[in-house]
């Protein structure tokens, strides 16, 4: 999934050190940051249809299985939570 452009032709006289590991590791970094944001869109439309559904169904509160699942009133922000036991 990498989209790194071609190496650059060196011009002589303007070589730069090369460290092979620490291209390899700024390489990896970059794929999997890539791929963490790509993670975050995808939660943040997530979270989008979570909240319209919680607000088309008039809920501020809602559990299912081990999760209790808060919309703060009068905002945009989502919480779910792990619990165990019984919610009050």
């Amino acid at each position: 999934m990498s989209r790194r452009k071609a190496k650059q032709m060196q011009i002589p006289g303007t070589e730069r050190p090369e460290h092979k590991a620490i291209d390899k590791a700024a390489a990896a970094y970059v794929d999997i940051r890539d791929e963490r944001m790509a993670l975050t869109e995808k939660e943040t439309d997530a979270r989008a249809v979570l909240v319209a559904k919680m607000h088309e169904h008039g809920l501020t509160a809602y559990r299912f299985d081990d999760y209790l699942v808060q919309l703060e009133t009068g905002s945009e922000k989502v919480k779910v939570k792990k619990v165990d036991g019984d919610v009050d």
